[in-house]
């Protein structure tokens, strides 16, 4: 078979191809490698010592565990809103001591926790009976801007004639009186003209007074009016004969 001049020429540009490829990869540079020399002592030492004197940034943490307790006898309350009451209390050991040794040692096994709640305004007395594992309670008033006040007491469970002291009217033992608390207002407060409005700003303690206008009462006229109807026909679905509570 006769090979033409055109094969011939194809088949010495295929070999100058495939030599000048092996070329290539025979005078390619072989790879880098790193080698890792493992650290003397003296070095490693140098390494800690460098790391301990490094100058670092303190953190501060803005957290405070407070204790459960503090062994003070007190019990005191806060408005939580107008119609709800915080009450915190605690009793300690010297006068849970002091009751034991007056009124026998089984005193808070044959008593129960009571927290009478006093409206001071209206003179009436409300008795809520607690437990003994716990140390607050939530209190719900119907009525707002009154003032209140918590007495601490125990109840016994039975009467016994026996008790070295009479027990007072009221049939329980008072431990601790709280403060007085004035609750908040629930409602828009009704001026008439002339009377002085006081404002505080709560960031400056600044107080500054304004007299109610003639205008300033047409204006919330029409306020005034619907929220009569909105009072008349929320009041209507409570009970105002005792307040509830929980904890």
């Amino acid at each position: 078979m006769a090979i033409n001049s055109k094969d011939k020429n194809l088949n010495k540009n295929n070999l100058k191809n495939t030599k000048s490829i092996i070329q290539k990869l025979e005078t390619k540079k072989p790879k880098k490698t790193m080698q890792i020399t493992p650290l003397e002592d003296a070095s490693i030492k140098k390494l800690f010592k460098t790391i301990e004197n490094k100058k670092t940034t303190p953190i501060i943490l803005e957290y405070y565990d407070l204790p459960y307790r503090y062994n003070k006898t007190t019990v005191k309350f806060l408005a939580q809103n107008p119609h709800t009451l915080f009450v915190y209390w605690e009793i300690s050991d010297e006068d849970k001591n002091n009751l034991i040794k007056k009124y026998g040692n089984d005193f808070f096994k044959t008593t129960i926790p009571l927290l009478v709640l006093t409206d001071l305004k209206n003179n009436k007395t409300y008795e809520i009976q607690i437990d003994d594992f716990t140390n607050n309670w939530y209190i719900h008033v119907n009525e707002s801007h009154l003032q209140y006040q918590i007495t601490l007491a125990r109840k016994f469970k039975e009467v016994k004639p026996q008790l070295p002291l009479p027990l007072p009217i009221q049939n329980y033992i008072s431990i601790v009186k709280s403060n007085v608390l004035e609750t908040p207002n629930d409602h828009i407060l009704f001026f008439k003209p002339n009377e002085k409005l006081e404002f505080k700003n709560i960031l400056t303690n600044r107080i500054t007074s304004k007299r109610i206008t003639n205008n300033d009462n047409k204006q919330i006229k029409a306020i005034y009016k619907n929220y009569n109807e909105l009072l008349n026909n929320k009041t209507a679905e409570f009970d105002f004969n005792n307040p509830s509570s929980a904890y």
